[in-house]
């Protein structure tokens, strides 16, 4: 509850638009939902829990996708679309040093 409405748990919400929405928007929610320190346990309990619902496969993939290390929705978008056009996978945050450093 909070302000006396009920609400979800961060995984519960995560999982649920992980089985609900399109691929890009599901994992822009589920690596923000990762910085806000929800963890991998957390996710596989509840997909585990599921199994029979719903859209679950759509959820497993999301799942499996998810990355900590995306800072913004536009990173974690863009890595959705670069998957779906067959590009190899980007690293997140991975550091390129110039001449100058």
């Amino acid at each position: 509850m909070i302000d006396g409405m009920p609400v979800t748990s961060l995984a519960r919400t995560v999982l649920d638009l992980a089985r609900t929405l399109p691929m890009t928007q599901a994992v822009a929610a589920g690596d923000r939902g990762l910085t806000l320190g929800l963890r991998s346990h957390e996710l596989d309990a509840g997909l585990v829990s599921m199994k029979r619902w719903p859209g679950i496969r759509a959820a497993w993939r999301v799942i499996q996708f998810l990355d900590v290390r995306s800072e913004s929705v536009g990173e974690s978008v863009s890595r959705v679309r670069l998957m779906e056009e067959g590009l190899p996978e980007p690293e997140p945050q991975h550091e390129i040093f110039g001449p100058d450093g």
